[in-house]
Order: C-alpha cells, then sequence, then structure tokens
C-alpha cells in the first residue's frame, strides 16, 4: 500500500477521527449555534489589502497570524520527536518544487508551510513513524492529526486579539 493510500485508510478510521483537532485564528464568539463561522474574515495572503467587518488588513497583521501557524505546527512536530515530515500529498500549484514523498526537516518547515498558507502549494504532511500527519484548509484551518495525546502541542487555537 503506497503512502496516500495509507493516509486515506488512516483519516477513515475512526481512531484517528478521535484523535484531530483544528487550530483556526478565529474567535469563539464568530461561531454560531450550528458551529458555522459567520464573521467576514480574510482567509488568503491575497486578502492584504482589503477590507473585512470595516477593518483593511494590513501585511504586518497577516505575517503575525502566518507566523504563528507556522510556530504552532513546528512545535507539534518537535513536541512529537519527528526529525521530518513527508510529503503524503501535494498539489504544487506554483511549481514550488515540492514532490511525493519528500522528506522535510523540522528546521526547512517554514519554507513549505509558508508556501501551504498562502496557497502557493498544498501538502499534506505525515510522520508514520511517529503517527503526526499536519495539513490545512482553504480558510486557514490547520488539522493535527496524532496518535497519542500531546500536552506540549498546545491549544487548539491561537492567540486571539479579540
Amino acid at each position: 500500500m503506497n503512502l496516500e493510500d495509507r493516509i486515506h485508510r488512516r483519516l477513515d478510521s475512526l481512531y484517528w477521527a478521535n484523535r484531530t483537532h483544528e487550530i483556526v485564528k478565529y474567535p469563539p464568539e464568530g461561531y454560531d449555534d450550528n458551529g458555522v463561522y459567520c464573521r467576514d474574515e480574510w482567509t488568503d495572503f491575497s486578502d492584504i489589502g482589503k477590507a473585512f467587518s470595516g477593518v483593511v488588513l494590513t501585511k504586518k497583521e497577516y505575517l503575525e497570524v502566518e507566523n504563528r501557524y507556522i510556530e504552532c505546527a513546528v512545535e507539534i512536530v518537535e513536541a512529537s520527536q519527528c526529525k521530518y515530515m513527508t510529503i503524503g500529498y501535494v498539489d504544487d500549484y506554483n511549481n514550488k518544487g515540492y514532490r511525493y514523498k519528500d522528506r522535510i526537516k523540522v528546521d526547512q518547515l517554514h519554507d513549505i508551510l509558508r508556501a501551504i498558507l498562502r496557497n502557493e502549494t498544498w501538502c499534506v504532511l505525515v510522520n508514520l513513524k511517529h503517527k503526526v500527519q499536519i495539513d490545512f484548509g482553504w480558510d486557514y484551518y490547520m488539522h493535527r492529526h496524532l496518535s497519542e495525546r500531546c500536552e506540549k502541542c498546545g491549544s487548539e487555537s491561537l492567540e486571539h486579539d479579540g
């Protein structure tokens, strides 16, 4: 069974469903009773300069949030004692050079995570030995899949300024 099939099989299992967490930039009060986020929010690097709920997204604000996501993902990988992550699936829209099964060392994760968050590429990053997976949704949701509870991996939401 190839790596991509193993990822899909694992994600389809109930075992992994109970160990998946979303990490978001959105404040909890923006969700309705059905868990749907209802506020006008930015979701992309290309949104810099646009107004959301009357406030213009600046590059500085975007980079602060982007950097928090990157640091959070790296902390998860480090806390899981992974030396590298493997690209288990890739759509390399802008020919960044990422390929299926490439191993990305922890100290090189910043670049690929930044490319993912900016929609320049999309990858599922996995380490099957340590049973860790990180991927992102188009709406700035980061999904972490861990086989075991990881106390060092932090909370399930990023800090909010309100």
